[in-house]
This record gives structure tokens, C-alpha cells and sequence, in this order.
């Protein structure tokens, strides 16, 4: 992204008005052609984080669900085989077992851990530091998101009005010459 604003910036720098219209024309692409890149790279990372989220809840889901149908928590264990339904980082749905998934938070068990509350506490803490991390990430994300569609918006709008300007010269030429 700096690339396209310092691109931008250096365009302002040098003047665009000994450019011709088909030059600057392409420099713009080039520009917001990065800038275009920057977007989809910072969207692909909200996309992945929300994912992540999504995936750690659903671990969150099937542990609560499994100590919903225990008889008896502290005599039953955790069922760590059991499959749970994530996205996978190309979007497509796929089933991941849930001692992987507890393991991609920092939660190692032993197989034959039990369903007790202070298991289940370390579990649900360990997800919601995690959570609460890639939301971190996500209100920056958006944030410099934001900034990169505001910088965007404001080259675009700089070009149109250097063209509208050029427009009117062109015009009022063209009067004094007749």
C-alpha cells in the first residue's frame, strides 16, 4: 500500500500538468491498480480472520455440547476425535478434529481428560484470548482499510478534477481563438 500512496504522492510532487492526458491516465492506473491489490489483500485477511473466529467458536460449540449430554462430567472425557465443522483457508467447509483445533488455540490435553469445569475453564479462556486477539486485528484491519479506500477515492477525485480543469482551459482556448 505505501508503494501506491508514495506513488500517488510523488505524481502530486512532480506536477501533473506538463503530463498528457494519456500519460497521466496511466500512471493513475498503475496507482490504483495497487492500490486495488492492497484492498483485496486486506480483504482476504478479514475474510480469514472472521473464518478463524468462526472455527474457534465451533470448538467452543461441540466442547459445551459434549458436556450437555454427559451423565456424569467428571468421569467422562473429553472426546477429542470428535469432528467439528471449520473453513478452511480457501473458504470451503470442511470437518477437523477437535483436539487439532484445540491444540491451534495452545490447549494440549491428554487423551483421556475429563469434562471437568476446570477443564472446560482453560478451554474456554484459551478461545476467548484468541478470539479476542484476531478481533484486535480485524478493528485495525478495517481501520487501515478504510484509509486505503479514503486515499483511493481522493486520487480518483484528484484526477477528475484535473481533468475538469484541463477541460475548461481547452474550452476557453478554443473561444479566444474564434
Amino acid at each position: 500500500m505505501e508503494r501506491a500512496v508514495g506513488g500517488a504522492q510523488d505524481m502530486l510532487a512532480r506536477g501533473m500538468e506538463n503530463l498528457g492526458d494519456d500519460e497521466l491516465m496511466m500512471l493513475v492506473g498503475q496507482y490504483t491498480r495497487q492500490i486495488d491489490i492492497d484492498i483485496r489483500q486486506h480483504m482476504i485477511g478479514m475474510r480469514t480472520r472472521a473464518n478463524q473466529s468462526r472455527n474457534y467458536n465451533a470448538a467452543m460449540q461441540e466442547v459445551l455440547r459434549q458436556v450437555g449430554i454427559a451423565t456424569d462430567r467428571n468421569n467422562t472425557p473429553l472426546n477429542q476425535d470428535a469432528d467439528v465443522r471449520v473453513i478452511n483457508e480457501r473458504g470451503e467447509e470442511v470437518t477437523m478434529k477437535l483436539g487439532a483445533l484445540l491444540r491451534s488455540v495452545g490447549v494440549t490435553l491428554p487423551v483421556d481428560t475429563k469434562l471437568t469445569g476446570e477443564v472446560v475453564e482453560v478451554i474456554k479462556s484459551a478461545i476467548n484470548k484468541e478470539v479476542e486477539a484476531i478481533r484486535a486485528q480485524s478493528e485495525q484491519g478495517q481501520l487501515e482499510l478504510q484509509q486505503i479506500m479514503s486515499r483511493r477515492s481522493q486520487m480518483l477525485q484528484i484526477t477528475s478534477n484535473i481533468f475538469a480543469s484541463r477541460n475548461e482551459s481547452r474550452k476557453s482556448i478554443a473561444q479566444n481563438i474564434r
